[in-house]
């Protein structure tokens, strides 16, 4: 495994030039672990499929920066996932290793609900029996099917305490007693039902 300076240095070393000529290309190929932390982002650009998506997106050639020389792209890129992979794996690899879904051939209105909905997930697998795995957090584009006491996450507050009152569409914060009127819509901007409490009663909350 390399990072930008290895694969870059790489670069230089076998195709000529210095280290700078080759950064953007090495960079842009490993800016996908921002958005997978594991080995898994590099599904998306360490592949024989990106190797020719790579000459559409910085040309055929790439012109070194420092001595104008041009370069073949396919052929750096190619050396970066051998670098990191041991051969070129081909987007059929990769994908044969995920499950299939039925949401991959379109996904339900359930579906995709669950997919717009924001979890935040346990530290460790002891927690409590009477605490969720899971909160689930909503828009407030969607509204709670019943009244009563939920988790609200407001703008710099992420999680207070607030009263859903269904007959009028609207929101209180308790805790806030400088304002005992409801809120705008607006500030709070998602709902999550509450976790059960420590002794196993449930606090009333939509279903």
């Amino acid at each position: 495994m390399g990072d930008v300076l290895y694969h870059s240095n790489s670069s230089a070393k076998s195709f000529g030039g210095i280290a700078e000529d080759y950064a953007e290309i090495h960079k842009y190929m490993d800016d996908t672990k921002l958005h997978i932390a594991d080995w898994r982002h590099r599904l998306f650009r360490h592949n024989s499929l990106f190797i020719d998506d790579s000459e559409r997106i910085f040309g055929i050639f790439w012109t070194r920066k420092s001595d104008g020389v041009k370069v073949s792209t396919r052929t750096i890129v190619t050396q970066h996932i051998i670098e990191d992979m041991g051969f070129v794996p081909t987007a059929g690899d990769w994908v044969r290793e995920l499950p299939l879904k039925n949401w991959m051939n379109g996904a339900t209105s359930e579906q995709r609900r669950q997919f717009q909905t924001l979890g935040i997930e346990p530290d460790n697998q002891n927690q409590l029996p009477w605490i969720p795995a899971r909160i689930y957090w909503q828009p407030t584009s969607v509204s709670p099917k019943k009244p009563g006491l939920y988790l609200v996450a407001v703008d710099g507050e992420p999680c207070q305490t607030g009263t859903y009152n269904k007959k009028q569409n609207t929101w209180t914060l308790l805790t806030d007693p400088t304002n005992p009127h409801p809120t705008e819509n607006q500030v709070i901007l998602y709902w999550a039902e509450l976790p059960a409490t420590p002794v196993g009663e449930n606090i009333p909350h939509a279903h």
